[in-house]
């Protein structure tokens, strides 16, 4: 495994028609070109930014590892505003049944579920000649290389962004400007739902339908963040999970305010840095709800 995981020069060509978005495209061909060196991934992290640069894993293997489950492989397919909406997409559109993995972790919180933000990302999909090939019944396809090719921008062989700096208020917003939750678009238009939910039980069945189990992770946000008007918003969030985990049979860990003040983990208000990214994994895999026992299982039984 470590030979299949030498650098090449050059970083991962293209493997489709461009879908819109850089890092999706890079993270796609990242994703097909670990699964040409060393397998299909049995632990997939989907989600948005929060998800790619919240979930380390490289420390969930070696958590995982420390627990028995010594060959288990992760990879972070997280994409820079990935709504409900675009998850879906990338794993029932893009992905075929021979590179799903035995678990999924979708990592992010609630913006990925407002159906009355505007979805930009799945906009410029729509608008994508990959899209276009999609349609036409094709899939990205890797080829014959099986070395483990690292993408272009500062993303890990294994999908992640690893980001150093840590989120201090007194500093931060000199540089930017503090947005209340009142004014934040984000939030001030707020539906739960509408066509990100129909793509959250589209996908929730499609997991089931693969045997694949399905955790959504609701990652933390800092106390600074969480002013009373994103917090309100953010507990309708939390007890819409709540009912939709229920419903649609789907695992739930809800981490949102574990760290209020903790901000040495954040990068910025509400992302994560890789320090809180490792953290994150190590919790994940100490979990016991979270159905680690399906990375021991025979692929027959597995799904």
């Amino acid at each position: 495994m470590e030979a299949a995981q030498q650098k090449a020069a050059g970083g991962v060509p293209a493997v489709f028609p461009t879908l819109g978005s850089q890092i999706l495209d890079e993270q796609l061909a990242g994703y097909l070109s670990y699964v040409a060196a060393v397998g299909v991934p049995d632990v997939l992290i989907v989600g948005s930014s929060r998800a790619l640069q919240g979930v380390e894993p490289q420390a969930l293997q070696q958590a995982l590892a420390v627990r028995g489950y010594s060959d288990a492989k992760v990879f972070n397919l997280g994409v820079n505003g990935a709504t409900a909406q675009v998850v879906n997409f990338m794993m029932r559109q893009l992905l075929t049944p021979e590179q799903f993995p035995k678990l999924i972790l979708w990592a992010g919180g609630s913006r990925a579920f407002n159906s009355l933000r505007l979805d930009r990302t799945f906009a410029g999909i729509l608008a994508s000649p990959g899209y276009q090939a999609v349609l036409a019944n094709q899939k990205p396809e890797f080829g014959n290389d099986r070395r483990l090719l690292v993408p272009l921008q500062p993303l890990s062989a294994y999908g992640f962004l690893a980001l150093e700096q840590r989120f201090s208020p007194e500093t931060y917003y000199r540089q930017f400007p503090r947005i209340l939750g009142q004014y934040d678009a984000d939030y001030t238009r707020f539906d739960l739902t509408g066509l990100q939910t129909s793509s959250l039980v589209s996908f929730a069945s499609f997991a089931r339908s693969q045997n694949i189990p399905l955790i959504f992770i609701n990652l933390p946000l800092t106390q600074d963040y969480l002013d009373p008007d994103r917090l309100r918003r953010e507990q309708q969030f939390q007890a819409y999970l709540q009912q939709q985990s229920r419903a649609q049979s789907f695992g739930l860990v809800d981490l949102l305010r574990q760290w209020p003040t903790q901000y040495g983990y954040f990068a910025d208000p509400s992302h994560l840095n890789r320090y809180g990214a490792t953290a994150i994994a190590e919790q994940l895999a100490a979990r016991t709800d979270i159905p680690w026992t399906v990375l021991s299982q025979p692929e027959s039984e597995s799904g």
